[in-house]
């Protein structure tokens, strides 16, 4: 089924979209849709107190859903989100995507905190900016984003990928400080600059840098300058699957670094040599 999701009124205060996901595996009725409740500034509403629905026929076993004119205070998009596709137009708030087993989740739009925690599979496409915590663990969870792919278009702000576990997370632009902090596996790409505290106590994992940090860890081993084998099949799975081609380049070589030395850390980044 097609779902189309249009304001009615003006959203100024949290809104939780966490229930929205029981569409997911469903062939929903408009009845079905309009009865799902949310939590609006503490309090249960049905969905179409809030939205406008339209549903149509889609010759797709998976569901499409559109939601049009989203703010940041919208949270929760995505929900251990499976199978379908979830297409937003506007910004959103927190935890989206969060629990993430499969489907597809696109975003016109910046994002707040937490995007992508605890997912284990399915894809995040990301046309704006993102603030904090993205592909990290939330307060009480061991691990952060532990399968799946997610793509920004843009700039990402702090404690990108901490404690991330498995996956892979592509950066078009820049990224602040504390990237990769206790990261424990995957693979992490960006392509603009990067600030301070990278890869504090990682275990494992990848970080390909495109720009050389404004400060290395001291607690990363140089190895040398090496053709990097694998850059080709990155580039080729990124142009297919998010149509970006900022991959492609005719210079593989690379800095690789090995650490974090001080948490006997096996985890490298790699520096692109200009």
């Amino acid at each position: 089924m097609i779902i189309i999701l249009k304001l009615k009124k003006k959203i100024d205060g949290y809104l939780n979209l966490r229930e929205l996901s029981k569409i997911n595996n469903e062939l929903p009725s408009k009845n079905f849709v309009s009865n799902i409740l949310l939590l609006y500034k503490n309090k249960l509403v049905r969905l179409s107190e809030i939205f406008s629905i339209t549903i149509k026929k889609n010759p797709s076993k998976k569901n499409e859903i559109f939601i049009k004119s989203s703010s940041i205070f919208f949270n929760f998009l995505g929900y251990r989100w499976k199978r379908d596709k979830l297409t937003i137009v506007g910004n959103v708030g927190s935890y989206l995507g969060i629990g993430m087993t499969s489907g597809i989740i696109e975003i016109n739009g910046n994002c707040e905190n937490f995007v992508g925690a605890s997912m284990t599979g399915g894809s995040i496409n990301i046309n704006g900016n993102v603030r904090d915590f993205m592909g990290s663990n939330i307060y009480g969870e061991k691990f952060g984003m532990n399968g799946g792919e997610i793509f920004v278009n843009g700039n990402v702000r702090n404690f990108l990928a901490k404690s991330m576990r498995r996956g892979m997370i592509t950066i078009i632009g820049n990224v602040k400080d504390y990237c990769c902090l206790n990261m424990i596996a995957g693979t992490v790409i960006i392509s603009k600059k990067i600030g301070k505290f990278v890869g504090f106590f990682m275990k494992r994992g990848t970080l390909i840098l495109f720009e050389k940090p404004r400060s290395m860890n001291k607690n990363f081993l140089i190895t040398g300058v090496q053709k990097i084998n694998f850059y080709g099949l990155i580039e080729n799975h990124l142009r297919e699957k998010f149509q970006n081609n900022f991959l492609k380049t005719k210079n593989k070589y690379f800095l690789r670094l090995v650490g974090d030395r001080n948490n006997s850390g096996l985890a490298e980044i790699l520096v692109r040599k200009n």
